[in-house]
Formats: structure tokens, sequence, C-alpha cells
């Protein structure tokens, strides 16, 4: 579908519809949409009968900003989708709060998409961390986050991923 997306924009379609029930497909038209001119409408037609909507995957592409959306696919992937199985207990919102909680996570991601021989340490301990807090309760997130930053880290916002 995107490969065909992507062909329709570079032939000079500058609006683009594709039809869904899946939720991975709509991750990956946010990602295509990041790819595309920036004037480039990329929508999508989610759902059937009552819960049938249209979805702008451009502007939720710029309401993530470029960088995570771009490194959306790679998130989606390693926090549950069709082929890959999410953080026993945690949910996507938790990962999303510990993704939003650790800056340095995003450029992570982005990396791991082009599937690197191999991930530098700084990755490695990123990574690491954002796995630790999806499996520790919030005070771990903060502690975490302060010994790493030396920012004091007020997690309040957060749900607690033990409730």
């Amino acid at each position: 579908m995107m490969l065909h997306a992507t062909h329709a924009a570079h032939a000079g379609h500058s609006k683009i519809t594709i039809r869904t029930v899946d939720t991975d497909v709509v991750v990956l038209a946010v990602a295509l949409a990041y790819t595309l001119e920036e004037d480039d409408e990329v929508w999508v037609s989610f759902g059937m009968g009552k819960a049938f909507h249209f979805l702008a995957a451009h502007e939720m592409m710029r309401a993530l900003g470029p960088e995570k959306a771009q490194a959306l696919p790679m998130f989606h992937a390693l926090t549950g989708c069709d082929t890959v199985s999410f953080f026993a207990g945690r949910g996507k919102r938790t990962a999303w709060d510990v993704w939003t909680a650790l800056s340095e996570l995003t450029q992570v991601l982005i990396d791991l998409t082009t599937a690197p021989a191999q991930v530098d340490e700084d990755a490695t301990q990123t990574s690491r961390c954002s796995s630790t807090c999806l499996l520790c309760t919030l005070n771990t997130v903060a502690a975490l986050f302060s010994s790493r930053s030396g920012i004091p880290f007020i997690a309040s916002h957060l749900p607690d991923p033990a409730v």
C-alpha cells in the first residue's frame, strides 16, 4: 500500500487515500506523510459501519513533528503490532509516556529503522532505560530519568503503570 501511495505522490498526485481497518496501516500512513511534499495530503479511510471515518495522516504527522513521525513505525513495532507482542501489562499509553519523558529515544528509534549492523552504546543505554521504565513503577521512571539527565523529573502527568 505504501509503495503504491509513494508512487502516486511521485507521479504528481497530491491527495492520496488509503482504505484500511488496520491500525498498523494508519501508523505507516503517518510515517509516509513525513516522506512526501509538504502540501501533499494522505487520508486514511478507516473502520467500518458506524466506526468509519477519515483520518488525516498528514495532519497527524505535523502534530507529532517530523522526528516522531519518522520514528513512529519502530515505536509501534516495539510496543505491539500485528506481528510483535506488547510489554506484559503495559499498554501503548504507558510506552508513549515513557517516549515523551525520554526524548533521546526518538533518535534511537529513527536509527533503528535503518537496521544498522551495530547500535552504539548511547543508543543501547537509552533502549535499556526505556524498556526498564516500561516495566517499573512511576517512581523508578523518575529516578532513572533524573539520574541520566541530572534534571529533576516530575512525573505527575504520567499514569501509574502499576494500576
